[in-house]
């Protein structure tokens, strides 16, 4: 008996089918694995949030200085973590270093790099842990941090919201939360340490800077 093969129609029917499948397909698993980077993002940040709690009750419940001689947070966050792969977030693509660590994530110590005083920022002194920014997410960036006014709009341009158009952020408190850059500022600035308003020099600048950065994660 002859047997009988497929016609040209016929093949080109099962790869145009198995075409369609993979243009089905491959967005779901793209973002499948940007779910998983996401995850891995958050736990880094749990566990640098974990070295602060350690670093503030062995300094008397004082935060490191975002840079200090030389020497920045991270730097000082080192001896907590055991790997300073802790410092790169699976999503982003950003090598620029300081000291030699990734700087994907930047620490807010809003509003002074120091004190008036000279002293650093403490524990005590932060308004609502829960619902205030410690630690976010950054690209592009090559030095401590954006700046003591965190921020402007045009160093709020190394922000980094790849996860899906958010970020990840760390709150005082440590608990880890995904969410779009501009939602910081509802219900109220959850930049600001000690004011929840976004209408005062320098918050203004906050607000500018997450709705600009908004734009280039839209």
């Amino acid at each position: 008996m002859k047997r009988r093969g497929f016609t040209l129609i016929e093949l080109l029917v099962v790869i145009a089918i198995i075409a369609i499948l993979a243009a089905i397909l491959f967005p779901v698993f793209a973002k499948a694995r940007e779910k998983a980077r996401t995850s891995s993002c958050a736990s880094n940040e749990k566990q640098i949030g974990l070295a602060f709690t350690q670093y503030v009750q062995d300094y008397d419940e004082t935060y490191p200085n975002r840079s200090m001689g030389g020497t920045n947070f991270r730097n000082l966050l080192t001896p907590y973590i055991k790997s300073t792969q802790i410092w790169a977030c699976p999503s982003n693509t950003s090598t620029n270093t300081q000291n030699g660590v990734l700087t994907h994530y930047t620490y807010n110590n809003n509003n002074d790099q120091t004190w008036s005083n000279g002293s650093f920022m403490r524990l005590a002194a932060i308004d609502k842990p829960s619902q205030k920014m410690l630690l976010v997410e950054t690209r592009n960036m090559g030095w401590d941090d954006f700046g003591s006014q965190w921020w402007g709009v045009n160093t709020f341009g190394v922000g980094f919201a790849g996860h899906t158009s958010q970020w990840n952020i760390l709150f005082f408190d440590g608990h880890v939360k995904l969410m779009k850059p501009s939602a910081t500022m509802t219900p109220f600035n959850m930049s600001s340490i000690y004011r929840d308003d976004c209408t005062q020099a320098p918050d203004i600048l906050y607000r500018d800077g997450v709705n600009y950065l908004q734009t280039l994660f839209p």
